[in-house]
């Protein structure tokens, strides 16, 4: 086997190792995207149940809640916006070989020296490409745990809070003023009347 033959098949492994992590980045940012809907969709919950007990709320305790519902909206926020931005497509040009090339020498070796430079450019090209993903992925990621982390904090704070600390409201007893009542005697003479007159 010749030299470049065997630079070939090592360059065609690292070549196919870096087009294997492209699908691999974005089904992680992906996956971020679909997880961060969901804990926006617990947030929304979250403040639904917020907002039937906030007037009884402490005000201290509301200006909390409230900074926290927002730093959470923000990290998942944060998280969907740097993992779209590693979906784009036209920011990710990758290289592919051109078939060309088949066509463009003549000797075997010339065309073996353009498939060994095709490779280089390809992986050198590639792996930039990939290593952007990745930093939006890991920027997606920092904020989804964070997200996840005041998720954790403010549902525990606010089931706290709740259960222990909350003032208990009085039950208000309202009296009923009856303008008009109707007695059941009433009610049965006039349907004997209305009976009668109907004969």
């Amino acid at each position: 086997m010749s030299p470049l033959k065997d630079k070939i098949d090592y360059l065609k492994n690292i070549y196919d190792e870096e087009n294997a992590r492209q699908p691999v980045l974005e089904g992680k940012c992906s996956q971020n995207i679909a997880n961060s809907g969901i804990f926006l969709t617990l947030i929304g919950l979250l403040i639904g149940i917020l907002s039937n007990t906030q007037s009884d709320l402490n005000v201290v305790v509301k200006c909390l809640l409230v900074a926290v519902i927002i730093a959470i909206t923000v990290m998942n926020v944060f998280c969907i916006i740097n993992a779209l931005k590693a979906l784009d497509p036209v920011n990710y040009p990758y290289a592919r070989g051109n078939p060309n090339t088949v066509n463009e020498f003549s000797t075997t070796t010339a065309f073996e020296e353009e498939v060994v430079k095709d490779y280089i450019y390809c992986i050198e090209k590639n792996m930039l490409l990939n290593n952007k993903k990745a930093s939006y992925l890991i920027a997606s990621r920092k904020a989804y745990v964070s997200g996840i982390y005041l998720t954790g904090f403010f549902t525990i704070f606010l089931v706290c809070y709740l259960t222990f600390f909350m003032p208990a409201t009085p039950e208000k007893i309202h009296k009923v003023e009856i303008l008009k009542p109707v007695t059941l005697e009433m009610k049965s003479n006039a349907l004997l009347q209305k009976a009668q007159g109907s004969k």
